[in-house]
């Protein structure tokens, strides 16, 4: 497959998006609908956690961006 996308010159990327959003689709829900069934304390539980895990990985994609702009200032 590695030979065929080389001579194609495409990305697995490319070739594979969907199939990747499709899973996450996919995950999203079966997970959605598991926590569906719990109780509502458990889900607060669950929740919360999620949402902190969020944050924190907003401010880390926050930070690899003030890096990049370090690294490579615009020339403006």
């Amino acid at each position: 497959m590695i030979l065929l996308l080389d001579a194609l010159e495409i990305s697995a990327d490319e070739v594979f998006c969907d199939v990747v959003k499709k899973s996450m689709d996919h995950r999203s829900s079966y997970l959605s609908d598991k926590l569906a069934s719990l109780p509502a304390t458990e889900k607060d539980d669950i929740l919360d956690l999620l949402e902190h895990l969020i944050k924190q990985a907003t401010k880390r994609a926050e930070r690899n961006e003030s890096l990049k702009e370090i690294d490579n200032p615009s020339k403006t």
